[in-house]
């Protein structure tokens, strides 16, 4: 989390240059800076990929989804999707994407900044949905299951790496990892 709060900071200095140089070039007439809008960024949805020779506990570490978009709108309504998952009790392990929070976000400088904004202002909110991770069990597609610490323990994961989940309308649980 600290390597983002700072990447929050260099993008907060790189946005007021941005801001400074945009003032800047409109005060003097300049047409140089030009506003273009911002690409949508859609919720999270991808199929995940097939089960390889029975062993799909390492299926949801390689799911390759998830958009800076899913990201801070689940931060938004972490409250919301913490009611969700707590609803759940389990989840078939083909259910979830684990998703690197650096690899969604991938330096976009507004996006880091409405991350850090987001995190900072729900930090006891994703705490509490840590906790309701803690208490949730995976189970693969042999009936095997696994606590949810355990289970993203496969992926070098702790449950304090957690900060936001998503559920798509598919049934699919994105969670957000640092």
């Amino acid at each position: 989390m600290k390597s983002i709060i700072s990447q929050g900071f260099i993008a907060m200095s790189a946005a007021a240059m941005v801001f400074a140089a945009t003032s800047s070039a409109s005060a003097t007439g300049s047409s140089t800076a030009s506003s273009t809008p911002l690409p949508s960024t859609p919720t999270p949805s991808a199929p995940l990929p097939p089960v390889v020779d029975g062993d799909d506990w390492m299926m949801p570490f390689a799911c390759g989804a998830g958009s800076a978009g899913g990201l801070l709108g689940s931060l938004r309504n972490v409250v919301t999707k913490t009611l969700q998952i707590q609803a759940l009790n389990q989840v078939n392990v083909e259910n979830i994407c684990l998703v690197n929070v650096h690899d969604v976000l991938n330096g976009n400088v507004l996006n880091l900044l409405n991350y850090s904004t987001l995190l900072v202002n729900n930090l006891v909110n994703v705490g509490v949905l840590q906790n309701v991770l803690s208490n949730i069990d995976v189970i693969d597609s042999f009936g095997n299951v696994l606590n949810f610490n355990d289970f993203i323990d496969i992926g070098d994961i702790v449950i304090t790496d957690i900060v936001s989940t998503e559920l798509d309308n598919d049934g699919t649980m994105f969670v957000f990892y640092e």
